[in-house]
């Protein structure tokens, strides 16, 4: 009998090169830990968090534009949020005209990169799990195959935005501020208590009678907590550690589920933009009773997350 012969399949040299590619790309990279000291004054601290927000957006950008797994265009939305966050925050510091237009550079580039994203979740979470359960469905297949379609299309536009001069223009800007900033002396605990106080203050009133709130509300409501957020974590190392962590872990977790709320009703929209030859009555019936049950599971979940949230001490006292 003659010898085994190991059977080797030639695989073409540009494969490879995209293979070890995409293993030399960096996971998703979170915002990065952020430590303001007391010491600081406000124009420092501007610098610091500028550095740190650019820092998360430029760790994904590689990512996004090389790999289709969503959770890099995800981190970068976070950051360009932290970053239009501390924009509102240190506003008072910053001359007018450069804050006018780095503000409406991040809106253009926020508004290209959610398009993708709102596909992205629509996909991820509310049609993948109804696919999972009726595969042979022809209509739902075929809508998601307009879905994925779509999906693709503001994955490109968004690629191309951040490919695009404008954005490395908005990059170089930011970039200078790490540098340069502003030379505010204010005490950084005294804008931290403020900011703080008044946002603190917006989500009670908007929370007021949780149990009755129509979506518009809910949304309203949304908006506020993650403008809260975002400050919060900029400044929590300021204030002791455990009422801090407490204050915040409610807080995550009263934004999550209105941000699954909204992820339901930004999914009925997008059901409106899928070409009319996809949409057939009964795929949309399957789609849209599981954005009713989304819907459904996390209002619940909302009185308590809410219930959570109301009794927490407020840490920057």
């Amino acid at each position: 009998m003659p010898p085994a012969t190991l059977i080797t399949r030639k695989i073409p040299v540009s494969t490879l090169e995209r293979k070890s590619s995409r293993a030399r790309l960096r996971a998703p990279l979170k915002a990065p830990p952020l430590k303001l000291t007391r010491a600081l004054s406000t124009g420092e601290a501007l610098k610091i968090i500028v550095g740190n927000c650019l820092t998360q957006l430029q760790g994904n950008h590689e990512g996004f534009l090389r790999s289709p797994q969503p959770e890099y265009l995800h981190q970068m939305r976070v950051a360009l949020r932290r970053l239009r966050s501390a924009l509102g925050l240190f506003g008072s510091i910053i001359p007018r005209p450069g804050h006018s237009a780095i503000t409406d550079e991040l809106k253009w580039l926020n508004k290209q990169l959610t398009q993708a994203r709102d596909w992205d979740v629509f996909i991820m979470d509310m049609l993948t799990p109804v696919l999972a359960h009726h595969p042979h469905e022809s209509a739902l297949v075929t809508l998601a195959r307009s879905a994925r379609k779509l999906q693709t299309g503001q994955r490109a536009q968004a690629r191309k935005a951040v490919r695009s001069q404008r954005y490395a223009k908005l990059v170089q800007t930011l970039s200078k501020w790490t540098n340069s900033g502003s030379e505010s002396s204010e005490p950084l605990v005294v804008l931290a208590k403020s900011a703080l106080d008044k946002r603190h203050k917006r989500v009670r009133r908007r929370g007021k009678c949780f149990a009755k709130l129509n979506a518009a509300q809910r949304h309203r409501l949304r908006i506020a907590a993650k403008k809260l957020r975002y400050p919060a974590e900029f400044f929590a190392a300021l204030y002791p550690r455990q009422t801090a962590r407490d204050y915040l872990k409610a807080l995550r977790s009263l934004q999550s589920v209105l941000g699954v709320l909204n992820d339901a009703a930004t999914a009925q929209r997008l059901l409106k933009e899928l070409p009319v030859a996809t949409l057939r009555q009964e795929a949309i019936a399957l789609v849209q009773d599981r954005v009713t049950h989304e819907r459904r599971a996390h209002l619940a979940k909302m009185k308590k997350a809410w219930r959570r949230f109301a009794k927490q001490k407020v840490f920057w006292e």
